[in-house]
């Protein structure tokens, strides 16, 4: 499901740590009671359009930071050796794609594992 979204951006954001980040949002979409919970913080019709079998909205820095959150991209600058800024921007490259490989039928799974489907990936 999320293969072809971690090879596509896994090696190339955050120098190479682009799959780290990817687990850092399941993480944090699973403190947050899922995906459904993860995309509250996102406008509606964009979050919608990534859910969705049509196309995707685009995410800027500032939309990512702010749906994910201050904390969270903060945290992750930390734990990814990298500036907040650079975690927004790689967040806003990945998560259209990531909820889009989420849904594939258009709806959201509130039944996904989320910290199983990483470690199948070698993420976990």
């Amino acid at each position: 499901m999320l293969e072809q979204l971690i090879k596509q951006f896994g090696g190339q954001l955050l120098g190479g740590k682009g799959g780290e980040l990817i687990n850092l949002i399941t993480q944090h979409a699973g403190k947050l009671g899922g995906l459904g919970g993860l995309l509250q913080g996102f406008q509606p019709e964009k979050a919608q359009s990534w859910v969705s079998t049509g196309q995707n909205q685009d995410l800027t820095p500032d939309e990512a930071q702010a749906g994910l959150g201050d904390d969270f991209i903060n945290d992750a600058a930390a734990k990814l050796g990298v500036d907040p800024s650079e975690v927004s921007q790689a967040a806003a490259q990945v998560m259209p794609g990531m909820v889009d490989q989420m849904t594939p039928e258009g709806q959201i799974d509130e039944g996904l594992d989320l910290g199983g489907l990483m470690k199948q990936f070698g993420l976990g």
